[in-house]
């Protein structure tokens, strides 16, 4: 599934759901980008890991928060 620019969806005037342009089969579930589990893992590039060895020289502590950021920006 991909992600999705426009609605998938439309509720109506009597809270019925109204699909458009996209081809769902029954009981299929609608999301507006698809869960996480389905989402391909996004890693650090050498770039990624070249910046944070830079940037997070003074602790572990501040080391792992840089990972931390980096890789939730890349995946959320």
């Amino acid at each position: 599934m991909t992600e999705h620019k426009e609605p998938v969806a439309v509720v109506d005037e009597d809270g019925v759901i109204v699909v458009c342009n996209y081809k769902y089969k029954p009981g299929d579930k609608l999301y507006t980008t698809p869960p996480a589990a389905q989402r391909p893992w996004v890693g650090l590039t050498d770039e990624d890991k070249l910046h944070i060895e830079i940037m997070g020289g003074k602790s572990d502590v501040m080391l792992a928060e840089l990972v931390e950021a980096k890789l939730k920006e890349k995946n959320t």
